[in-house]
């Protein structure tokens, strides 16, 4: 199957949010709302002319807080790498851009954790079913698969 990964510019998040409200309709992920102060990376993943997921960051201002993610994959297009490569393409940029740690917070039963278990992300706190995941990005380009 063919498809790509980019980066969404600034100007044009607004719009791939919007693209991506049937995330809200399919599972418990809300699309956050974001304002101004809360800095955010997005990445999108587009196959057959249409977006099919995306993996977004945010607290990229905060000096005390890792920045968190979150990935979602419309579920026809699982289990084919895609998910894996929104969240590594997502946390190679970060890496690069000199974070030092992400989170992710996700149900135990979502397959988002296998996502982000692929590329490293570690259970640091469960809670109700919840996941808090952490992957310490000093390690990205070390993962085995």
């Amino acid at each position: 199957m063919k498809y790509r990964i980019q980066q969404i510019p600034a100007g044009l998040i607004e719009e791939t949010r919007a693209q991506l409200q049937f995330i809200q309709a399919e599972t418990d992920t809300q699309v956050p709302n974001l304002n101004a102060e809360q800095a955010e990376y997005w990445v999108a993943a587009e196959a057959e002319g249409k977006q099919i997921g995306a993996a977004w960051a945010w607290n990229l201002d905060s000096g005390d807080k890792p920045a968190e993610m979150y990935v979602y994959l419309q579920p026809e297009y699982r289990n084919c790498g895609i998910g894996t490569d929104l969240v590594r393409t997502m946390t190679d940029a970060l890496a690069l851009t000199g974070y030092k740690e992400i989170t992710a917070t996700v149900r135990r039963d979502n397959y988002a954790v296998l996502v982000f278990g692929k590329v490293g992300f570690k259970p640091v706190r469960e809670v109700d079913l919840v996941y808090t995941l952490r992957l310490d990005l000093a390690q990205v380009g070390q993962i085995e698969m």
